[in-house]
């Protein structure tokens, strides 16, 4: 009786309740989404395998798929570049700030500022403009 009792009150109580997205038991939870099941949730990726199918971005990280850094210091990007945090080589400047004392801004690139009084302190070549040494012809040398 009691078990009869038992059998009635499992039946009762149903099955339980089929899980939602992006909860998830097997990798066929998420496959409708184009993911796969990772800790109970459906994610992008697991590992860089599953991202296959996404050539601009081939790596997993923090399940997501994502693009190859371009670099990890300033030496990969090349003369008057930088590494930006994002892993792409940028202009080694955006203003004079980013230079530091002394040194300016100028098309990207960091140069050096010699401060001058008149066309003889500059050297041959180039004049003195707005108290700073520049090529003639107003090109600053870096």
């Amino acid at each position: 009786m009691r078990r009869l009792a038992l059998i009635s009150l499992l039946l009762a109580a149903g099955c339980p309740p089929k899980i939602q997205y992006p909860e998830c038991k097997v990798d066929q939870d998420c496959a409708d989404h184009g993911q796969v099941c990772s800790a109970g949730f459906c994610k992008e990726c697991r590992d860089d395998g599953d991202c296959r199918a996404h050539p601009d971005r081939p790596l997993c990280r923090n399940a997501l798929c994502v693009a190859k850094a371009e670099c990890s210091a300033a030496q990969d990007c090349g003369e008057g570049r930088k590494c930006s945090p994002e892993g792409k080589c940028v202009a080694e400047c955006a203003a004079d700030a980013d230079c530091g004392a002394g040194r300016k801004c100028i098309g990207g690139r960091c140069s050096a500022q010699e401060s001058c009084n008149a066309d003889a302190d500059c050297g041959e070549g180039r004049a003195c403009v707005n108290d700073i040494c520049e090529a003639q012809g107003g090109v600053l040398e870096s």
